[in-house]
């Protein structure tokens, strides 16, 4: 099974993305800030990670920079920024790509982009 970790400070959303990558078959794993998100991709080797980039103790950038030290899964920034300096941010950063959420929890609401090889 595919394991997946959620990082991301609005609990409505990790708990609408959990409930739908659950029902996808991942096991899906949820922390609420940074510090904790770099904590359990260290602990638990997640397959796939999926980090907010506005969060409280360490923003996504900044973890996914402490993640990448030890961990080559990729990583999806979920944001509510749009401009397109935010997505090359997360790019520079390590990230796989980006997800805009538009305001909204729905994952299949979801625009994605991912960067280019």
């Amino acid at each position: 099974m595919t394991k997946l970790l959620i990082a991301d400070d609005e609990r409505e959303i990790c708990e609408a993305v959990c409930d739908y990558m659950s029902a996808k078959g991942f096991a899906v794993l949820t922390a609420y800030d940074g510090e904790q998100a770099v904590t359990l991709a260290a602990d638990e080797a997640p397959d796939v990670i999926l980090l907010d980039v506005m969060m409280p103790r360490l923003d996504g950038f900044a973890a996914c920079k402490e993640i990448r030290a030890f961990s080559d899964a990729p990583i999806l920034f979920l944001t509510a920024l749009g401009e397109e300096r935010d997505f090359l941010n997360g790019y520079s950063h390590g990230g796989a790509a980006a997800a805009r959420a538009d305001g909204c929890a729905d994952p299949a609401k979801l625009r994605i982009t991912s960067r280019r090889g």
